[in-house]
C-alpha cells in the first residue's frame, strides 16, 4: 500500500486515505442478517474506531514520506550561480563597434558587409562567385522582398539597364511595397507561433486574433522601429496605451496554444511558460523554458531567473480590446453603459407586469410536481446559490417549472398587456439604438494594478510552492537587478496594470544596461536567415550553447550595432543586405570553393532557395490572374478536401468553403486552425505553430509532388493560366510557350526547351481527340476544331507550375 501511495504527488497522498479506510470497512467487516442490530451497531463502531485509528498512523506514515520525496516539504533549492566564465561566452558580450577588415580584391566589394565575406574568403583562398543575370537577381529580389513573381516587363526593363543606380532604385520600390509587409510578415508568424485558434482537443476558433497578424504587416510596411515593435507586442497596454495598433500587439502574447479550462492552476502555468519560451527564444534566442523544473542543463540560467521572468506575466489575463483611439473607446463605453441602463429599465418594467404572475404560476407548478412537502417548500423559497439542496431540486425540475411569456399574457387583463406591449415596443427601440461597438481584437492585459503573488515551484510543480519571487531577468546579462527595470520606475500614478511586462520589454532593449545587445543580434541574424538561407548562426532560436557558434561574428556585431545606431530600422538592415555584392552572387555550383567549404558556410555563392508552402500559392495566384490583392481583415477559408475536414465529429472547416476571388488572397490571410490545416500548406513544411519556428525546413517528398499535380487548386489554377496564356497570345502556340516560361520561370524558353514543349502540346492534342472519339464514338476528324486544343493547353500549364524550376529561386 505504501508503495501505492508514493506514487503520488503533494495533496494527492492524502486523497487516497478516506475511500481507503471506507474500503477497508466494507471488505473486511461485512453485516450478518443473523446478527442483533445492536451487536452489529456496537462492532460498527469498534471498527470505525480501529480505522480511524489506522488512518491517523497512515497520515503520520504520509507526512513522513512527505518530507523525503516532496519538492514542497524540501528545503529550499540551491540556485545556479552565475559566472565569469558564463559571461564570457560569446553571446552575452556586449556590442562592439566593428571596423570592417581589409581586402586584398577590395573591388568586389560594393557594401562593408562585402569586406567582412571578402577577408574570410580570402583567408580560406575561395573566390567569391560572379553576379548572378539581371534576370535571376530581379526574380531572387521580388520574391525575397515581397513574395511574388516580377512581370516579365519589369523583368524586361532591368535587363536593358542594370546598373547600380537602377538596381537601388528597384531595391527602394520594393521595401515600399505594401507587400513587403505581408512577406516579412510571415516570416515573424513563424517566430510567434501564430494562429486563429487554441489548438488542442477542441481547438476553439479565436475570431478577433487577426489583429494581431494585421499589426506584424503594419509594423513591416511602415518600419516600426524594432525596440518598440518588442515592447508593444509584450506590452502595448502598458507602454502606448491609447493606440490601438499597441493593443492588438500584444495578441504575441496570446497566440501561443492554450486549453480553454483555465480553471486548473497548471494549466494557467502552462500558458504563462508558453509566453515566457516565445519571449526568450523570439527576442534573445535563448530557450529559457528549459529552465522550468531545474536549472537550464546547458546554459547560465537558474529556475531562479525562470521563475523571477516568469512573473513578469502572472498577473495577465486575455481580453477583447477595443481597436480604436482611447478617447473614442471611452465614448463608447459611456454610450454602451447609458444605453445598458435604460435597456435595464424597460426590462424591469415589463417585469414589474410579468413577475407577479409567473411567480403564481411557478408555485402552481410545484405544488402539482411529485415531490415531498420539504422539497415544494425549498423550490418556493427564494434562490440562493450556496444551497446545494435547491440549486440540484431546480436543476431537476428546470423544465417543469419554466413559465413562457405567453402562457402569462393569457392571465393579465387588457390594462396590463397594453402595458406590456409598451415595455416590448420600448425594448425593441431601445435594441436598434444599441451603439456599435469598434472591432474587438484578442489582447492581453493585467488582472489588476497589484502584481499577483508569483512563487519559485520546486521542480516545476504548481503544488510545490516555495518561496515568494519579485520580478527579474538573467543573471548572466546585465539589468537583472538594475532599479532602472522596476516597475514601479515605469508606472505612471493612473496605471491600471502591474507594469511587469513594461519593465521586461525595457530590459530586452536596453544595449547598455539590458538584453539589447543579444535581441539586435538575434533580428539581424534572423533577417540574414531568409536572405541566404541560413543565418551567420544557424540556429535563429538558440543562441546558446547547444546552439551554432557565428560564421561571422564581427560580421553579426557590426550588423546589430549598425540596426541600433540607425534607429532599430530593419529596412535599413535590409537595404544594407541587399545592396552588397555577397548577396547577388550566382548560385551557380564550383567544385573548387566546395572541397574548402562543402556547406558554404562563407557564403562563396548564393545558396538556391526553395520557396515557402505560402508563397508558391501566392505566385500561383499571380501568375494565374487570380491573386486579390486586398489586405487585412479576417482570415478567410479556401476549399479543402472532405477527407482533411472531416477528422472528428465536428467539422474544423467549413464544409462549404469554396475556392474563389474571395478566398485568393495572400497566403497570410487564411485562417489558420491548428487542427485543420491545408493540405498543401502542410505538405511544404509550414510549421506546426505550436512552438516558435525560427527557419522552416525544405524537405523533398512525395506529397509535394502530388499536391502539385493532383490537387484541386492546381488544377483549378493550370486552367485560369491557360485562359490567360490565350488570352494574351491568341492561337500561337509559340506565343503560349514563350508566356508561360516569362510569368512562371522568369525567363525565355532555350530552342530545346521550345521545341519540347511544342511536341507536347501537339501530343496532349492528339490524346485529348483521341479519348474523345473513344468516349462519345464521334467522327475522329470532327474534333479537331473542338476544345480539344484548349485541353492540352491547361495540361501544359500545369506542367509549368509543376515544375522545380518554378518554386525554387536561384
Amino acid at each position: 500500500m505504501a508503495g501505492l501511495v508514493t506514487g503520488f504527488g503533494g495533496r494527492s497522498r492524502r486523497c487516497l486515505v478516506a475511500p481507503l479506510a471506507v474500503a477497508v470497512l466494507t471488505l473486511t467487516y461485512p453485516i450478518s442478517a443473523a446478527e442483533d442490530p445492536s451487536a452489529q451497531l456496537e462492532r460498527l463502531r469498534a471498527s470505525v474506531t480501529e480505522v480511524q485509528a489506522q488512518r491517523e498512523s497512515l497520515l503520520r506514515r504520509l507526512d513522513s514520506i512527505d518530507k523525503a520525496v516532496s519538492p514542497a516539504k524540501n528545503p529550499k533549492i540551491p540556485h545556479r550561480k552565475v559566472t565569469d566564465e558564463d559571461r564570457a561566452f560569446w553571446s552575452f558580450q556586449p556590442l562592439k563597434r566593428v571596423d570592417p577588415p581589409a581586402m586584398r580584391n577590395s573591388s568586389w566589394s560594393t557594401t562593408l558587409i562585402d569586406t567582412f565575406i571578402g577577408a574570410a574568403l580570402e583567408a580560406k583562398g575561395i573566390a567569391p562567385s560572379p553576379q548572378v543575370s539581371p534576370g535571376k537577381l530581379v526574380r531572387r529580389l521580388y520574391y525575397d522582398l515581397i513574395g511574388l513573381p516580377p512581370s516579365p516587363e519589369e523583368i524586361e526593363a532591368f535587363e536593358r539597364d542594370p546598373s547600380p543606380e537602377a538596381y537601388e532604385k528597384l531595391v527602394d520600390h520594393l521595401l515600399a511595397s505594401p507587400h513587403f509587409g505581408e512577406r516579412w510578415g510571415r516570416h515573424w508568424l513563424d517566430v510567434a507561433r501564430y494562429a486563429d485558434s487554441d489548438g488542442y482537443e477542441f481547438d476553439i476558433e479565436r475570431p478577433n486574433a487577426y489583429h494581431y497578424r494585421d499589426f506584424v504587416i503594419r509594423a513591416f510596411n511602415d518600419d516600426l522601429p524594432f525596440d518598440t515593435f518588442v515592447k508593444w507586442q509584450l506590452a502595448g497596454d502598458e507602454c502606448a496605451p491609447e493606440n490601438p495598433l499597441a493593443l492588438a500587439a500584444t495578441g504575441f502574447c496570446t497566440s501561443g496554444p492554450t486549453v480553454s479550462n483555465q480553471e486548473l492552476e497548471l494549466n494557467k502555468y502552462d500558458e504563462w511558460d508558453d509566453m515566457l519560451s516565445t519571449t526568450s527564444v523570439a527576442f534573445l534566442g535563448m530557450t529559457v523554458a528549459c529552465a522550468r523544473c531545474h536549472d537550464h542543463k546547458y546554459d547560465p540560467i537558474s529556475s531562479h531567473d525562470y521563475y523571477r521572468m516568469l512573473s513578469a506575466f502572472t498577473s495577465t489575463k486575455r481580453y477583447e480590446a477595443l481597436m480604436a483611439p482611447r478617447a473614442e473607446a471611452d465614448a463608447y463605453r459611456v454610450k454602451v453603459a447609458e444605453w445598458e441602463g435604460r435597456n435595464a429599465e424597460a426590462h424591469a418594467a415589463l417585469q414589474a407586469i410579468y413577475s407577479p404572475v409567473r411567480d403564481q404560476l411557478r408555485i402552481a407548478r410545484i405544488d402539482a410536481l411529485r415531490a415531498t412537502d420539504d422539497e415544494k417548500s425549498l423550490l418556493k423559497l427564494a434562490k440562493d446559490d450556496t444551497n446545494e439542496s435547491q440549486k440540484k431540486l431546480l436543476a431537476k425540475h428546470a423544465e417543469a417549472l419554466k413559465v413562457p411569456d405567453e402562457e402569462i399574457r393569457t392571465q393579465l387583463d387588457a390594462e396590463s398587456i397594453a402595458k406590456a406591449d409598451a415595455a416590448l415596443a420600448s425594448i425593441a427601440a431601445i435594441e436598434i439604438e444599441k451603439p456599435v461597438s469598434p472591432p474587438l481584437a484578442l489582447a492581453l492585459t493585467d488582472a489588476k494594478p497589484e502584481p499577483a503573488d508569483s512563487y519559485f515551484l520546486a521542480r516545476g510543480n504548481p503544488d510545490a510552492k516555495q518561496e515568494k519571487v519579485a520580478l527579474g531577468f538573467l543573471s548572466v546579462l546585465p539589468g537583472s537587478e538594475d532599479d532602472r527595470f522596476a516597475p514601479a520606475t515605469l508606472r505612471t500614478a493612473d496605471a491600471k496594470t502591474t507594469f511587469r511586462r513594461a519593465a521586461l520589454a525595457e530590459w530586452l532593449t536596453d544595449v547598455d544596461r539590458g538584453a539589447g545587445r543579444l535581441t539586435a543580434r538575434v533580428i539581424v541574424n534572423r533577417v540574414w536567415n531568409h536572405y541566404f538561407g541560413h543565418g551567420i548562426v544557424r540556429t535563429p532560436n538558440d543562441f546558446g550553447r547547444q546552439g551554432d557558434r557565428p560564421s561571422h561574428p564581427e560580421l553579426l556585431d557590426w550588423l546589430a550595432a549598425e540596426l541600433v545606431q540607425n534607429g532599430w530600422s530593419l529596412k535599413h538592415i535590409h537595404k544594407l543586405i541587399l545592396m552588397s555584392a555577397v548577396y547577388q552572387q550566382s548560385s551557380e555550383y564550383d567544385e573548387t570553393a566546395a572541397a574548402i567549404d562543402p556547406d558554404n558556410r562563407l557564403l562563396w555563392r548564393q545558396n538556391p532557395k526553395r520557396l515557402e508552402a505560402e508563397i508558391i500559392r501566392d505566385a500561383t495566384l499571380a501568375i494565374t490572374n487570380c491573386l486579390n490583392p486586398r489586405m487585412y481583415g479576417p482570415g478567410v477559408f479556401p476549399f479543402m478536401p472532405p477527407d482533411a475536414v472531416a477528422t472528428g465529429s465536428t467539422p474544423k472547416w467549413p464544409l462549404d468553403a469554396k475556392d474563389g476571388p474571395d478566398t485568393w488572397r495572400r497566403s497570410i490571410y487564411i485562417f489558420v486552425r491548428r487542427s485543420a490545416r491545408m493540405p498543401m500548406i502542410e505538405s511544404f513544411d509550414a510549421p506546426d505553430t505550436v512552438v516558435s519556428c525560427g527557419r522552416r525546413l525544405a524537405t523533398v517528398t512525395p506529397t509535394q509532388s502530388l499536391s502539385m499535380m493532383n490537387s484541386a487548386f492546381s488544377s483549378d489554377q493550370a486552367r485560369f493560366f491557360a485562359d490567360r496564356l490565350r488570352a494574351e497570345a491568341g492561337d500561337n502556340r509559340e506565343g503560349w510557350v514563350r508566356r508561360a516560361f516569362a510569368f512562371a520561370l522568369n525567363r525565355p524558353p532555350t530552342d530545346h526547351e521550345l521545341a519540347l514543349s511544342l511536341g507536347f502540346l501537339e501530343k496532349q492534342v492528339q490524346r485529348h481527340i483521341k479519348q474523345e472519339a473513344d468516349e462519345t464514338k464521334t467522327n475522329y476528324y470532327a474534333l479537331k476544331d473542338k476544345d480539344v486544343v484548349q485541353s492540352a493547353l491547361v495540361d501544359f500549364a500545369q506542367v509549368i507550375l509543376s515544375l522545380n524550376e518554378f518554386v525554387y529561386v536561384d
